[in-house]
């Protein structure tokens, strides 16, 4: 038993004096630091991608000539040129181009009702039958959009509108039949701007919009909350 006892007790001063060394070892710390770190780093990643990320949605109403300076859309329906045609826009500059409607929203929270009273109102004079010709005399929606994704620069991103079989009429000049897409980068900030004819947003149609970047898709504008 005193035997035991006393090569017990050898191990266990060998073992603490083992503990004791790597505890002062600076080494051993900053091994055992960085380890810590890049398990928190990579825990947190991994956790990321797996979740879908926040997007944010700027939405202005602006003169077709600001949106699209200096000379507006080349056609009613030619949405192939308009990036040809267009001044670049700068993300934190678009509250100066127009109304803000929303400021830094997610896609599923935006103010309706004052959105189609505005596109309602433009609507008036120039209708989806008759549309103005002027680009002075027309208006754009401007969507300033803010994906809070890691590494976000060089994803791709997408805007698509469905519409219901009901409005397809109305688009008999229209070869796209009223489908609408747009896409483009996102650049390191993970932003992206998309504009194009209020007259053909269409809040509250029951006009599907769909949002992707990436491996993610959101559906924004839907008639909920128009009554609000």
């Amino acid at each position: 038993m005193d035997i035991f006892y006393f090569r017990s007790s050898r191990w266990l001063l060998r073992k603490n004096r083992v503990n004791y060394y790597l505890l002062r070892n600076p080494k051993f710390i900053l091994f055992v630091t960085l380890f810590g770190l890049l398990t928190l780093f990579f825990g947190e990643e991994c956790h990321s991608q797996n979740e879908k990320p926040d997007v944010l949605v700027t939405v202005i109403f602006a003169k077709e000539t600001e949106a699209c300076a200096p000379n507006g859309y080349a056609s009613n329906y030619d949405y192939q040129d308009k990036p040809k045609k267009c001044n670049p826009l700068y993300f934190d500059k678009l509250s100066e181009l127009g109304i803000t409607v929303a400021h830094r929203l997610p896609p599923d929270k935006i103010p309706l009702k004052e959105l189609f009273q505005l596109v309602n109102w433009y609507s008036d004079k120039c209708t989806l039958e008759n549309p103005c010709k002027e680009p002075d005399d027309r208006y754009s929606i401007i969507l300033g959009f803010e994906f809070q994704m890691h590494k976000a620069k060089g994803i791709e991103v997408t805007l698509e509108r469905k519409i219901p079989g009901d409005l397809k009429s109305h688009f008999k000049e229209d070869p796209n039949v009223g489908e609408y897409s747009a896409g483009g980068i996102l650049d390191e900030g993970g932003h992206w701007i998309n504009h194009q004819r209020a007259d053909l947003f269409l809040p509250g149609y029951g006009v599907e919009w769909v949002l992707k970047a990436g491996e993610y898709s959101w559906t924004m504008l839907t008639t909920k909350g128009l009554e609000e």
